[in-house]
């Protein structure tokens, strides 16, 4: 129940759930639940939840909203 792109790279090992991702990078191992990213950059190993924007995460951050 996602929607990934246009423009979107999801990183292998991710998990995309109920958000939309475009515009947007997601790097490996990166978990995004019930989210919207648009021009977005999330490093390797962040977890990202609840509604958004635009974001740039380091690696290993966690982040709700």
């Amino acid at each position: 129940d996602s929607v990934i792109g246009p423009h979107a790279s999801i990183g292998v090992g991710s998990l995309i759930e109920g958000s939309i991702v475009k515009e947007s990078i997601v790097c490996t191992g990166v978990e995004v639940k019930n989210a919207l990213l648009v021009h977005s950059v999330i490093a390797t190993g962040a977890r990202v939840k609840g509604k958004s924007r635009r974001l740039s995460l380091e690696p290993n951050t966690k982040f709700n909203f």
